[in-house]
């Protein structure tokens, strides 16, 4: 059994690198094999990846979307994760499980395992901005 993509009207996917654009109307979209997927409400761009786990998600996703430059980008997603594993152990399984996916190619895995981070880098940044108005 594949994928099953319901497109919203206008809405953007990129498979396996190429960016798509749904028309004006909803479709269903049915990916039978193996590929590199990413939903446009799921897409981050270089203006929202503004905290440590963002930044590696859009490189992840750079990756994901872009397999020339992922030789290039491996040693750099390896570096901080670590650092984002030092910086954030109470979030060191789902580091670890971006690693994890990252080492074995599963690059839609590894994006995916970081966004559990994202809620709590905004209330931390919420906190210190709240701190820093006082």
């Amino acid at each position: 059994m594949g994928l099953r993509l319901t497109l919203k009207p206008d809405e953007r996917v990129i498979v396996n690198g190429c960016i798509l654009r749904n028309g004006p109307r909803r479709h269903v979209l049915e990916v039978e094999n193996r590929a590199d997927v990413l939903r446009g409400d799921e897409m981050l761009d270089a203006g929202t990846a503004t905290t440590p786990a963002r930044r590696i998600a859009y490189q992840i996703q750079i990756a994901l979307v872009s397999p020339p430059h992922r030789a290039s980008l491996q040693a750099q997603l390896e570096t901080g994760l670590a650092a984002l594993a030092l910086a954030l152990p109470s979030f060191a399984p789902a580091i670890a499980a971006a690693g994890t996916a990252l080492a074995g190619g599963s690059y839609y895995a590894a994006f995916r395992a970081l966004t559990p981070l994202f809620p709590y880098e905004d209330r931390l940044l919420s906190r210190a901005a709240e701190e820093s108005r006082s």
